[in-house]
């Protein structure tokens, strides 16, 4: 199908970066193989002191670099980003994702004509395994599962309709700056991990429709630090009790029963 790409509103794209200039360079430069028709703007948001030099970002696209008034969270980034970009449309991008085609003409179509309001691209690993970046919403024991276990590889289903999931991994999150600025971003009590799972929580619960187009993809080069690291894994618990016992929770168990 044609999608009529003429839309002229600006897409601002957010990555933060905790030092990971070297991954960023890579975003960047995918991008612009595949750069959108439609206007746009780039913020790297950094966390730490920056291994990006301005000849890294002097590379013929709207990019800017800022950096956080102190060394905070992923979330508290993001809802400090954007006071910072002037676009309609509002793109999480992790550095380490890959850009493999221009993802954009269909990602604002399903916003403007699909009834959603939060998408994403199928997102995929270099050797072309499906990432399980859309989920239903794991319950606790879910977490140790994945712990022991190995998972199975997610399933599109068939026809490549628009997917419906409970929650899209904040890897590549794609709406309108309204959309994030009403429900006031991501919750900053989270420094990493389960805030995408709390925010597309509460999205839904406020009325508002995710979607993943397996139309479309990107390239995820997962990093799984919690899977190597003790600090990060501390992390992640830490993140996933604060979820447990959230009212945005409490809600979900509610609205499951």
């Amino acid at each position: 199908m044609d999608i009529d790409i003429s839309i002229p509103n600006l897409i601002s794209l957010v990555i933060v970066s905790h030092g990971q200039g070297s991954m960023v360079k890579d975003l960047l430069m995918s991008f612009k193989k595949f750069q959108p028709a439609t206007e746009f703007e780039i913020l790297i948001v950094e966390n730490t002191d920056s291994n990006i030099t301005p000849v890294d970002l002097n590379m013929g696209m709207n990019v800017k670099q800022i950096f956080s008034p102190q060394n905070q969270g992923f979330s508290a980034n993001l809802n400090f980003s954007v006071n910072h970009v002037s676009g309609e449309y509002f793109c999480i991008v992790n550095p380490d994702v890959i850009f493999v085609e221009d993802v954009f003409p269909k990602l604002i179509h399903n916003i403007e004509h699909n009834n959603v309001d939060i998408v994403a691209p199928v997102a995929y690993d270099f050797e072309g395994n499906l990432q399980d970046s859309f989920r239903d919403v794991p319950a606790p024991i879910d977490i140790i599962r994945r712990r022991i276990f190995t998972q199975p590889q997610p399933i599109i289903p068939p026809g490549k309709q628009l997917i419906s999931p409970k929650w899209i991994s904040g890897l590549f999150l794609f709406m309108k700056k309204n959309t994030f600025k009403s429900l006031g971003g991501f919750d900053v009590q989270y420094k990493l991990y389960f805030e995408d799972v709390e925010f597309c929580c509460r999205a839904r619960q406020n009325g508002y429709i995710l979607g993943v187009d397996p139309s479309i993809k990107i390239i995820h080069n997962a990093q799984r630090k919690s899977h190597r690291d003790i600090g990060h894994l501390i992390t992640h618990i830490q993140s996933a009790k604060l979820f447990y016992r959230s009212k945005t929770y409490l809600k979900e168990r509610e609205l499951i029963k």
